[in-house]
């Protein structure tokens, strides 16, 4: 169970499970409810694909806002969760990935794009020279939001590295 039944009306029922997958391509299904099965939400993520770190990968991008939920990271370290995926405006969102399948000491260009709505401009764009740190590099940085206005927006990143992209 991940709260009691002390939760506020206005609060959020949060968790993280980290699930030990094998290589190969696997269907993810997660279901929460109340105890009645009638009631709850179910979600489920396709063509997940675990590999070796022998080609240039990259994970899912984590965000995170100051004072939310502590998970404990891959790397031991707490990083604040924020469930709600909302930030007010002019505050900073801590971002966590991992890039794979790049040897120690070698170098590769990361770019956050921050798109509104549906634009194909970018309304904001973080682009940094990195090196790796094995063959599973973490990485932590913080998007300022102090450039953009209130709004839905998108947040795509670019890994390239010796002409491939991910």
């Amino acid at each position: 169970a991940f709260a009691s039944s002390k939760l506020p009306p206005s609060g959020w029922v949060t968790g993280v499970i980290e699930l030990p997958l094998s290589n190969g391509t696997w269907q993810v299904a997660i279901k929460a409810d109340q105890g009645d099965p009638q009631s709850g939400a179910y979600g489920v993520r396709s063509g997940l694909q675990i590999t070796e770190a022998q080609t240039l990968g990259l994970s899912d991008i984590v965000t995170g806002r100051e004072g939310g939920l502590p998970w404990r990271a891959p790397d031991g370290k707490d990083f604040p969760l924020n469930p709600v995926g909302g930030w007010p405006a002019k505050t900073a969102v801590p971002s966590y990935y991992e890039v794979s399948g790049l040897p120690d000491g070698a170098r590769y260009k990361a770019r956050i794009l921050l798109y509104q709505g549906n634009s194909t401009k970018a309304a904001l764009t973080l682009e940094s020279d990195e090196q790796a740190t094995g063959l599973r590099t973490v990485v932590r940085k913080v998007l300022g939001l102090d450039k953009v206005g209130a709004g839905s927006y998108r947040m795509v990143l670019v890994i390239e590295a010796n002409g491939r992209r991910v």
